[in-house]
């Protein structure tokens, strides 16, 4: 027995979402997910958890010959589309017409059936494909407005040296207006900490900590950022020295003194996006 078949199935879905697990096992996962609904639903927890991770990574700009081969390959599809779909109705056209030419063939039971069999394709043919442009025109349209997500202008990770606590912080604006806190270890922080409040500071410039709200449990978290504690985001020395987070912890509610209390139990770099 190998290491992944000692697995959890709780660490196995999150493996097999981080792409950690090996390839023969990874495809077990994926034979198996269509029918295990339980195996899907742990897969699907594991992605929403980790995916804003992603944000973490810089993004990289694919070459121009991957968009050219799907341009490409997406012309020849619709033009071998449009071109059977043309044959298809010259067919019908042509059928029709010779049906017309023919008063004997009219008259008869059997060939006014075809004629009218013939039009009721025509007519579904037509209803299928302004169909199909309806759908494909709101959902192109539904794709143009969608703003594009910018990336975050800070992020960091704050996580045990278990991996089993971790909490994503990121600000999407300059001047920071808030944070976002994406929580993920729930059991592990009730479990150490049943009765006490973790709080998140920053680390300014001029070396004072300034709280900037409680950590989540769980879930997703939006915090405020004032206007006075935004200004030391922006500091010319902060922008040449990274800024720190700190995490401490404290009665239940928070520090009551405005200063950290209790013990610090993580110092993370706040890692700030270049511009360009």
């Amino acid at each position: 027995m190998n290491d992944n078949e000692q697995l959890t199935p709780e660490l196995r879905a999150a493996e097999y979402v981080l792409g950690t697990l090996p390839a023969d096992d990874c495809a077990r996962v994926e034979a198996e997910l269509p029918t295990d609904a339980a195996l899907a639903r742990e897969v699907a927890y594991w992605e929403q958890r980790l995916a804003p991770l992603g944000l973490l990574n810089t993004p990289v700009e694919p070459p121009a010959t991957v968009w050219q081969a799907v341009q490409a390959r997406t012309q020849a599809r619709n033009e071998a589309r449009n071109e059977a779909y043309n044959q298809a109705r010259t067919q019908i056209r042509n059928h029709n017409a010779t049906n017309q030419a023919s008063p004997n063939q009219t008259s008869q039971p059997h060939s006014t059936g075809r004629s009218s069999a013939a039009g009721v394709w025509v007519g579904l043919a037509i209803a299928a494909s302004m169909a199909l442009f309806a759908i494909a025109t709101v959902f192109f349209v539904g794709m143009r407005s969608e703003p594009v997500a910018a990336p975050p202008v800070y992020a960091s990770l704050i996580q045990n040296e278990a991996n089993t606590l971790a909490w994503l912080v990121t600000a999407d604006s300059a001047p920071v207006q808030s944070i976002r806190i994406v929580a993920m270890g729930a059991k592990t922080y009730d479990e150490n900490w049943p009765e006490r409040s973790l709080e998140l500071w920053l680390l300014a410039a001029d070396g004072q900590p300034v709280s900037l709200g409680l950590l989540p449990k769980e879930g997703v978290s939006e915090l405020p950022v004032s206007e006075a504690i935004a200004k030391k985001f922006g500091t010319k020395q902060a922008r040449q020295e990274p800024l720190k987070l700190a995490v401490s912890e404290e009665p239940i509610g928070g520090s009551p003194s405005g200063a950290p209390t209790g013990k610090v139990l993580f110092v993370a770099a706040l890692n700030q996006r270049s511009s360009n």
